[in-house]
């Protein structure tokens, strides 16, 4: 039997367990206020919406997660058109119903949540109830853009319902975004990326307020023909899990750079670009020293840890326009848009020195282990005006280093090392950091 010290929320830091408290709190109160100020519910088109989203969540959850598995292997579908159902309550239903379906639908997503994978995982109490508050803020926020803007001499004009809807969906929208990430930037300290990233996916979100307008008339006329929404809510939910397919693949699942094909398709349209501007580019080809070493002589585990690692480090090591992947095994692949031939020969140093200052621990290792890595660079247009020729004399140039001292970097067209050659030791073995 848990007791209330027990819970996880305890274990959150104190600026997210302030931050989930605050919503929670505000939702209560909006809660209640709703409460006080209408009467008026409209139970059945809210029940018929209910029912709508289950029947929808129940089929695409098991067709979307089997795809899901076929073709990525681990990748969780957490996409879904919740948001068409809320919002249709939201343009058709008062106030009282729009804050009961968002309660019952945060509940159903989290059944779904946990019953949907075969581990069966928890989800605590917290994240429950922050998820019910963030959908109860947003959608009364909404509601209240909507109905406001409809009472006034503007709802009068044709279209006004469109441009309420509009806004109402904007509201909700950016409301859900900023909520969430402001939780996640006060968990993590990863500052406002996540509710960037969230706020500003501007296609999924129009579609998503188109249909649940739509749904939302039909279903004040007559609630029953909400049920016609169902089968183009799914075609629609289809559309968002495979742009998240599509976002997965080009993401390596072990380090969370670029994957091979994501990297190769930002490269050659980034080399396309370079062309038609007669702009220079660089790439570089980075292979870990000594990586074989690493795996036989502490294991796999070990291993991976310092792949990860030295993606973390050379993503650190190159500005947001650079984009880091993955080609397989230990080498990693760095691209240098618009970066002339000195500032890749720069970047190429701050990439060895970057993975040259790690000091991995692990359990069983007295010391931290330390690595080394080998650069190779080329640049556009001088070694090649295709990507594949641009990679070919990259990595004939990290050959020359791998066969000449590692640990340094060199240019395709010039085998002599900007680094001169550090006496370190077998990069694998653990030295005092």
């Amino acid at each position: 039997m848990t007791t209330i010290r027990s819970w996880e929320f305890w274990g959150l830091p104190r600026a997210a367990r302030a931050t989930v408290l605050t919503i929670i709190a505000a939702a209560v109160m909006a809660v209640v206020a709703v409460g006080t100020t209408s009467d008026e519910t409209g139970w059945l088109l809210v029940s018929v919406l209910a029912m709508a989203c289950a029947v929808t969540e129940v089929i695409n959850v098991g067709i979307g997660r089997t795809e899901s598995r076929a073709r990525t292997d681990r990748v969780e579908i957490t996409v879904s058109t919740d948001s068409v159902w809320v919002f249709a309550a939201v343009v058709a239903a008062p106030l009282p119903g729009v804050v009961a379906l968002a309660v019952a639908l945060s509940l159903l997503v989290s059944v779904r949540d946990a019953f949907s994978t075969s581990d069966r995982v928890r989800i605590p109490l917290h994240r429950v109830v922050f998820n019910i508050s963030m959908v109860v803020l947003s959608s009364t926020g909404a509601a209240v853009v909507i109905q406001t803007y409809a009472a006034s001499p503007l709802g009068a004009y044709q279209g006004g319902l469109l441009v309420a809807a509009l806004a109402g969906f904007a509201v909700m929208h950016l409301a859900e975004s900023f909520l969430l990430g402001s939780v996640v930037s006060a968990h993590g300290g990863v500052g406002w990326r996540p509710f960037r990233e969230l706020a500003f996916d501007w296609r999924g979100a129009l579609a998503q307020c188109a249909l649940g307008t739509l749904i939302g008339v039909a279903g004040s006329m007559d609630p029953f023909l909400v049920a016609a929404g169902v089968p183009i809510a799914m075609l629609l939910q289809r559309g968002l899990q495979h742009r998240q397919l599509v976002t997965a693949l080009a993401r390596d699942p072990k380090t969370g750079v670029a994957s091979s094909s994501g990297w190769r398709d930002r490269a050659e349209r980034e080399l396309a670009l370079s062309r038609s501007s007669n702009q220079p580019m660089g790439v570089a080809v980075v292979d870990i020293d000594h990586f074989k070493t690493v795996n036989d002589t502490h294991g796999h585990l070990l291993g991976d840890e310092v792949l990860k690692a030295t993606a973390k480090a050379l993503t650190s090591a190159v500005r947001d326009s650079d984009l880091v992947g993955r080609f397989g095994g230990d080498e990693f692949v760095v691209l240098f848009p618009q970066a002339g031939r000195a500032a890749v020969a720069e970047a190429g140093e701050r990439l060895r020195a970057a993975t040259a200052e790690l000091a991995i621990e692990a359990p069983g290792l007295e010391l931290p282990l330390r690595i080394t890595t080998s650069v190779g660079l080329a640049s556009y247009p001088r070694d090649g005006d295709q990507l594949h020729s641009l990679l070919e004399q990259a990595d004939a140039a990290l050959y020359d280093v791998k066969h000449t001292g590692r640990g340094r970097v060199s240019f395709a067209l010039d085998p002599r090392s900007m680094t001169a050659p550090r006496n370190e030791g077998p990069a694998a073995e653990p030295r005092r950091a």
